[in-house]
Formats: C-alpha cells, structure tokens, sequence
C-alpha cells in the first residue's frame, strides 16, 4: 500500500504546483480533483491554465530530485 499511497503524494504535489501558478497568474476559485483544475470561465481562462500546467513542471521536477537521488 506504500507505493500506491506514495505516488498519489507526488501527483497531489504537481496539483498543488500548477494551483501555486495559478494564483500567480491571478486566478481565483480553482477546484482541482486530481489531475483535473477548474477555473472560472473567462476569456483566457484556459491559455492561463496552459501556462500554469507548463510552469509547474519546473518547481515539481526540482522538488523530486530528492525523491529520485533517494531511490
């Protein structure tokens, strides 16, 4: 059960990235359900959701490092 559980953490670790951008970029009300993020509809809703996706993998991919190195 270690494993399943362990894997979850680190994919609510990229959630949690991609809603950090998201709020950077000045979104509000974000639902997210697992690999999923709702956002307000607007305009350029989903080119902000596009940019956060993408800008998350860099925090996400250094904060596995350790995770990596350990392995």
């Amino acid at each position: 059960m270690a494993a399943p559980c362990f894997v979850h953490m680190l994919d609510a670790l990229f959630a949690a990235c991609v809603i950090r951008e998201l709020r950077r970029r000045g979104v509000e009300n974000i639902v997210s359900i697992h690999d999923c993020w709702y956002v307000p509809r607007t305009p350029d809703a989903f080119i902000l959701l596009q940019e956060a996706v993408r800008a998350a993998g860099e925090p996400w991919f250094s904060a596995l490092e350790c995770v990596f190195r350990r392995s």
